[in-house]
């Protein structure tokens, strides 16, 4: 993951009194978690404009994935955050069109796509992100998320502009948020025993989240426009086996494509063994594959363990300890801005955390489709 933010201010009155290099370097601080390897600003002071972005790199790792990113003629700015997994596609598409790219991010791929098709660039887009995009032409702010909120989007429209990043407390960087608690939110927090605030809300009334499938319209730091580009579909058709395996085979080969190592969570249940399994027929190498569990007699632990050696994995298991879950919890109310109520959240986190300190910065995982299979 990683994250992204920016400010646009809408006075000239705010414009003198806030440093847009200082903010965002705040605002990138603390989003640095999640993005460790390189953090950028951009901003044009005399529009009032200003974006960071903290990288996790992922593709081309190499100076021209860096951002915020700027078209070659300087009309657009990006910061993104996600991956667009038919960026082949739509790179034929833009080269067939006459576009010449200077590297192998898909961010550039968003730019120019953007350009080409303006807002309805989403309804070409595969994959999960979050962005924010400057069209200085247009003067207008871009920002989307996508289809079913996979990457965060928060934004508080202030007396002095829109503020917007990955997390609460990086939006909360930039002054003038009004961040008194939103009751009826945390009502719906806890009365309804959803775990957490619903979109759009959050737990403060002067911050919102832009929800799955929506964009918005950003002018002179005004909101100008939000909508919802994407509904599901809840039609129903039978699907046979074959259609069912064949989607998960190109699911987890998108998945795979990346300049780094990929690994993968296993459980042993049937999604992330299934998920193992054909990363196993796609790749050459071992699989680095991980659990975490309560000790080594665990359950979930002893059936990874199982299928680990049955895939030829290269298996590894983290053991959590009761004492240390509520200061794994205070982090993660730190790092979200709002309550954590719901503890396997926990595990997770502390599972990826200790992937990460192997070398892995993706890993793949069936979470959320035991009820499916």
């Amino acid at each position: 993951m990683c994250g992204i933010g920016g400010v646009w201010l809408s006075s000239s009155a705010a414009l003198d009194r806030l440093d847009l290099s200082a903010v965002l370097t705040r605002m990138s601080k603390r989003l640095e978690h999640r993005g460790p390897d390189e953090q950028g600003t951009w901003w044009d002071q005399q529009v009032g404009i200003g974006l960071c972005h903290t990288r996790l790199a992922v593709l081309d790792l190499s100076p021209t994935g860096r951002q915020p990113m700027l078209s070659a003629d300087g009309r657009l700015a990006a910061t993104y955050n996600g991956e667009i997994y038919n960026w082949p596609e739509l790179r034929f598409t833009l080269e067939a069109h006459g576009v010449r790219f200077r590297g192998r991010s898909d961010t550039e791929i968003l730019l120019e796509a953007y350009r080409l098709y303006g807002t309805d660039v989403l309804w070409h887009l595969r994959g999960m992100f979050a962005f924010a995009l400057f069209d200085r032409e247009k003067g207008i702010l871009f920002c989307a998320r996508d289809r079913i909120g996979k990457k965060p989007f928060v934004y508080s429209e202030t007396p002095g502009g829109l503020i917007f990043g990955s997390e609460i407390p990086a939006v909360l960087a930039v002054p003038g948020c009004d961040t008194t608690l939103d009751h009826s939110a945390l009502a719906a927090l806890l009365l309804h025993n959803v775990r957490q605030v619903p979109d759009p809300w959050t737990a403060y009334r002067g911050l919102r989240r832009l929800r799955p499938g929506h964009a918005m319209i950003v002018r002179h730091g005004r909101i100008e426009r939000i909508w919802r580009y994407w509904s599901p579909d809840f039609a129903t058709r039978p699907v046979t086996p074959a259609e069912l395996r064949e989607t998960l085979e190109e699911s987890v080969r998108l998945r795979t494509v990346a300049d780094v190592p990929v690994g993968a969570l296993l459980s042993g249940g049937v999604d992330s063994s299934a998920v193992v399994g054909l990363m196993r027929r796609l790749s050459r190498e071992r699989i680095r594959t991980y659990a975490l569990g309560f000790d080594r007699k665990d359950e979930d632990l002893r059936r990874a363990r199982v299928m680990a050696d049955q895939l030829g994995c290269q298996h590894r298991e983290f053991y959590f300890e009761p004492g240390r879950q509520l200061s794994g919890l205070g982090k993660l109310g730190a790092a979200s801005g709002g309550a954590v109520m719901i503890l396997p959240q926990d595990h997770a986190c502390e599972l990826c955390g200790a992937v990460g300190d192997d070398g892995i910065k993706v890993a793949l995982t069936g979470n959320g489709a035991d009820e499916l299979f």
